[in-house]
């Protein structure tokens, strides 16, 4: 009997890790610590743009829009404010402590912006999703923001490039609202 209580008693901390990932803010921060340099250069390669077939591979961003994405489907903002707020923070901190060269900045940018979060806002716009639209805007601004004080041009203007395009995708859908 005592064995079976010791038994049962010793689960319970795995229990509390488990029910701590129900907890989507933990899986957020578990997959942004995976946003380093490194991470972000290998996925990147500058002559896939070039191709009319390249999809987006893997990389540190991939899961975290893919969390964005179901979040706009459910209309839970809080998760993709996490999602945003967490790549904001992770961009801060490579941004801070990392030189790219031109390329690099180029390939991280055009991963970032142009296939994670603009794909993110498309979909939002799509869905007629004023307030995931202004989220998704606000973070852009201050990422590119971020990114100009620190002198990586290429990284603003392509914040700015898909600020635009998520409004040229409002204005053909004639959503004045967004």
């Amino acid at each position: 009997f005592l064995l079976m209580i010791y038994a049962f008693s010793s689960l319970i901390p795995y229990l509390l890790d488990i029910l701590n990932f129900t907890d989507p803010k933990t899986i957020i921060q578990l997959l942004a610590s995976k946003i380093t340099k490194e991470n972000i250069i290998s996925t990147t390669k500058s002559e896939s743009y070039d191709n009319v077939n390249y999809m987006p591979s893997g990389g540190p961003f991939h899961p975290l829009s893919d969390i964005m994405i179901s979040a706009l489907m459910k209309y839970d903002y809080g998760t993709i404010k996490d999602c945003l707020d967490s790549i904001e923070d992770s961009m801060q901190k490579i941004l801070k402590n990392s030189k790219f060269s031109d390329t690099e900045e180029l390939d991280a940018a055009n991963h970032l912006f142009l296939e994670h979060i603009l794909r993110v806002g498309e979909i939002a716009v799509d869905r007629n999703d004023q307030v995931s639209v202004s989220i998704i805007l606000k973070s852009l601004s201050t990422i590119g923001l971020k990114a100009a004080n620190l002198n990586y041009s290429l990284f603003s203007a392509l914040s700015v490039r898909a600020i635009g395009k998520i409004g040229e995708k409002a204005a053909t859908k004639n959503d004045k609202s967004i």
